[in-house]
């Protein structure tokens, strides 16, 4: 395998704690022989940043396997491993991440309904969609969907009605993948920690030491 991690950011959110945070977690990424490179993308629409940042990995033709990581999302590098050691035998696999907002729930839905998960099985399980924040992605997979791949259009029936929905970049890379027949697994076993800048908080705020909670413990 060779991965590249790639991080989608504004530059305000790359301050100089989350730039040591990161150096220390590739210290140790490489000395446990991980083979990877980072890629940065700031200040672009979301959708606009991952698609480019895409391309830009897919064009290099040397890598497997791609991993977003957010500037928000925080993940110990022990715990990278959680995804890469399953990427061999997973296309798609994420690690639960909790939405800003309280009471705390993940961005975990197990279908296309939008309703998230309020208590997450114990081991692996099949989802339908999530949010790209901690996600491993088998680079083989955008064979199977069509561009933009992070944009899109579709449509759900209830009963006699069609409903139109217009999608965010997450969601409508799943509703791709699910169409293409992609299988996209959660590993339960951790949950990252999610930054809300705005409010200086971290999800979940369970950690009260907030330099503990950069530490990934």
């Amino acid at each position: 395998m060779k991965l590249a991690i790639a991080t989608i950011a504004r530059k305000e959110d790359l301050t100089a704690k989350w730039l040591e945070y990161r150096e220390e977690q590739d210290s140790l990424l490489r000395a446990f022989n991980l083979d990877f490179e980072r890629f940065d993308l700031m200040d672009k629409p979301i959708a606009e940043a991952r698609q480019k940042i895409t391309e830009i990995i897919l064009d290099r033709k040397e890598f497997t396997h791609m991993l977003f990581i957010d500037s928000d999302t925080f993940i110990p590098a022990h715990k990278i491993f959680g995804l890469v050691d399953l990427a061999h035998d997973f296309e798609v696999m994420c690690y639960p991440v909790y939405l800003k907002r309280m009471p705390l729930i993940t961005n975990i839905y197990p279908d296309m309904a939008f309703m998230p998960l309020i208590k997450l099985p114990r081991k692996i399980f099949q989802i339908e969609l999530t949010g790209l924040a901690a996600c491993i992605i088998d680079l083989r997979v955008f064979d199977k969907i069509d561009k933009p791949w992070y944009k899109g259009k579709w449509k759900v029936r209830v009963g006699d009605v069609d409903f139109r929905f217009s999608a965010g970049e997450d969601t409508a890379f799943f509703y791709k993948l699910k169409r293409a027949g992609v299988k996209v697994y959660c590993n339960p076993k951790y949950i990252p920690s999610h930054y809300d800048k705005m409010n200086d908080i971290f999800y979940p705020d369970l950690i009260k030491d907030k330099e503990r909670c950069y530490n990934g413990y």
